[in-house]
Parts: C-alpha cells; structure tokens; sequence
C-alpha cells in the first residue's frame, strides 16, 4: 500500500508563496566584443610579421634551388632520332577470276559429274574364289534361271532359311554346264534380293565375301539371329499336341519347327522325347502298342 501524501503546513505555503512574488535575480554577463587584428603586407605581397610573431614562429629552412639539368650533354655526343614508323599498306588481295568464269568453271564441273558413271558389276564386298579343278568360273547367267529364284525382301516375317533351300534348288537344277557351283550361288544370289536385303548386300565392306559358306553365314547372321534360334528352341521343346489337332497335323507342325531351324543344335533323343512327352495321352498310348 502507498503511504497518504502529507499536507503542508501554514508556514511552508507561505514560503512558497513568497518565492512566487520574489524570484531570484539570474546574473547575465554581456559577451566581450570581437577584436580582429590588422596585418600589413609589404609591396611584394608578403605579410610583414609582428616582433612578438617572429620570436615564437620557426624559422623555414631553404634549400638551394635545384639547378636544371642539361638534356644534352656538350661532351656525349647527340642522340638519333628514330622517325615513326609509317604504318605498312594492307596487302593486296588476289585478284578474283571475273564472274563470268567462275560460272563457266562451275558449269564444266556439274557437266563433268554429270557424265560420270556408276560402275556396274557385282557388290564390292563378293571376291569370287578360284574354281575347282575342271570347273569353270567364266559362264552366263540364262534368263531362265533368273526367272526362277525366289526373292527375299528383308522382311520379318520371312524366312530366311528357307529362301536359302529354295534358292540352292533352283540352281542346282540350272546348272550351266561346266560351271563352278559355288561361283555360280554366288553370281546369282544379289538376283534374289530386293529391297533392304538388297542394299544390305551392297552396303557390306568391300571383300567381306570370299566364298559361297561366308556368304550364307554373312546372310543368316542378318535375317536369322540368335534370338530367333532361341524361340524356335523353345518352341521345339515345349511343343504340345492340341485337342482337336490329329496327329498328322501335330507331326507337320514339329517338322515345320524342324525345316525353320536347322541350327537347334538340338540330339535327335532329345527331338524324338519333345515329340512324344507333346503327344496327348490317348495318341501315346496308340503310338507304344504300334512300337509294342
């Protein structure tokens, strides 16, 4: 709690109230006025120094005035005076033919390509081998023959391998007489591509076909890789007979498997135990009584 403010007495308010009627004098001092000091300048515009100036101030020490020296020395002898260099003219540029013989180069030159030639012949990357003894590499290729060989287009859902068995049929039934027989595949296999199997032929590197067996590896390789190989494994030996397929249809339908891959690589034992383990039960229990 806050102690109650005390009352003053009589006596302090009227002390207080003669103050207010009495103030106290304040002392005011008047600021001395300023004293400003004349100087006095000699003729040259120097100020003349009071006595009492000149005991307090230093003294400045002059040092003797640096005479100036020579550029050129009496005793050495004159420099040369290299004159500027004149900047060099730009070079000259060669003179341009006249327009009007740049276009007749120009013209000569598509003229000339123009006339230029593709070279004809086999693909550059087929090298013919040596023929076998008493066989010929020099023959003509009939018409006839051509007209038989079938074509491979390059597309996915040919077969390659059986372009080849067929191919090789036609040209051992037109054999021309005496000649080479591998020559004579290999002179007439571009004539049974078309398309990108064509190009494919044409863009090999240049000697990359130097007998009949490269060429057909070179060819399988392209059109029948591994992972074809690998399907058609797999197919092999998980083949199953379907209910209402005979079994004469289930045994083409094995052989087709076996005509379109003869790279499987694959036992006859292992061929003959896929085919009978894909049989249904009734059609193996017919093929052990026939086998007894």
């Amino acid at each position: 709690m806050t102690e109650p403010s005390k009352i003053p007495s009589a006596r302090e308010i009227e002390e207080r109230l003669a103050r207010l009627k009495n103030p106290p004098q304040l002392e005011y001092r008047r600021p001395s006025p300023l004293q400003f000091k004349p100087y006095t300048f000699n003729e040259q515009g120097k100020r003349i120094l009071d006595p009492s100036e000149e005991s307090t101030s230093p003294t400045p020490t002059l040092s003797p005035p640096l005479s100036p020296s020579p550029l050129i020395s009496p005793n050495l002898p004159s420099p040369q005076i290299t004159p500027p260099l004149s900047p060099s003219p730009p070079p000259t540029p060669p003179l341009s033919p006249p327009p009007e013989e740049v276009k007749e180069e120009r013209m000569a030159s598509i003229r000339e390509l123009s006339r230029a030639t593709v070279q004809g012949g086999p693909p550059t990357s087929i090298v013919y081998p040596a023929p076998a003894a008493g066989r010929n590499a020099e023959f003509e290729l009939k018409s006839g023959l051509l007209h038989q060989l079938p074509i491979f287009h390059g597309l996915n859902m040919e077969d390659a391998n059986k372009h080849l068995r067929a191919f090789q049929a036609v040209c051992a039934n037109m054999q021309p007489q005496g000649a080479d027989e591998n020559i004579l595949k290999m002179k007439a296999f571009p004539f049974s591509l078309a398309d990108r199997a064509k190009d494919w032929l044409y863009e090999l590197p240049a000697g990359r076909i130097t007998s009949w067996d490269t060429m057909m590896k070179a060819f399988l390789e392209k059109y029948f890789p591994a992972s074809k190989v690998i399907t058609l494994r797999k197919k092999l030996s998980g083949i199953e007979q379907a209910h209402d397929e005979s079994y004469g249809a289930y045994y083409e339908r094995f052989n087709s498997l076996l005509a379109q891959c003869p790279q499987h690589q694959m036992k006859d034992e292992t061929l003959l135990t896929c085919f009978y383990e894909g049989l249904l039960p009734l059609e193996r229990q017919m093929l052990d009584a026939a086998a007894g």
